[in-house]
């Protein structure tokens, strides 16, 4: 077969593995020519590289501004419980130093 012909079945059988899977089937695919392994990875480079993330939508940030906000709300809640406790403890431990 040719080149193209060879490349035209390559490129099938890369499609159908997942973008973490590729590599390593050229490494096998090739493992025995050096010079025929970087020629492909070169013609599929496109291929090879891991995918990018997709944008972060509006709606996302919206929902994780939002969750963030709610975490900290409840942090606030709770060191304001925490200063109210050590208030009412020193408070207790005033009150017992002056009675004994």
């Amino acid at each position: 077969p040719s080149n193209e012909e060879v490349y035209d079945i390559v490129k099938t059988r890369l499609l159908a593995l997942s973008p973490q899977e590729r590599a390593g089937f050229l490494e096998e695919l090739f493992a025995d020519d050096p010079d025929v392994l970087a020629a492909v990875r070169n013609k599929f480079a496109d291929l090879l590289a891991e995918p990018v993330a997709e944008p972060v939508t509006d709606t996302a940030n919206a929902a994780a501004r939002e969750a963030a906000e709610a975490a900290a709300k409840k942090i606030e809640d709770l060191r304001a419980q925490l200063v109210a406790k050590k208030a009412e403890t020193d408070a207790a431990a005033c009150k017992a130093a002056e009675a004994a």
